[in-house]
């Protein structure tokens, strides 16, 4: 998506805080784990983390109320 000035930025910006806020905060009635999936982060180990979350997740009873 490409803006032609800061007032579109700012509008998507505001629309998409918008949208994840309910995701973050919880009150969709779930939370939600957001993992950087950039070049750098997949090369430092975010795969490992996101596994390791998950089987704690599972672990604890959590895999109705928490999404990675």
């Amino acid at each position: 998506m490409k803006f032609q000035n800061c007032d579109e930025l700012r509008k998507a910006i505001a629309e998409y805080t918008e949208q994840m806020s309910g995701k973050l905060n919880g009150t969709t009635g779930k939370r939600y784990v957001m993992l950087c999936g950039g070049t750098g982060c997949m090369s430092a180990g975010t795969m490992n983390l996101k596994e390791r979350l998950e089987e704690l997740v599972a672990a604890n009873g959590l895999t109705d109320q928490v999404e990675i």
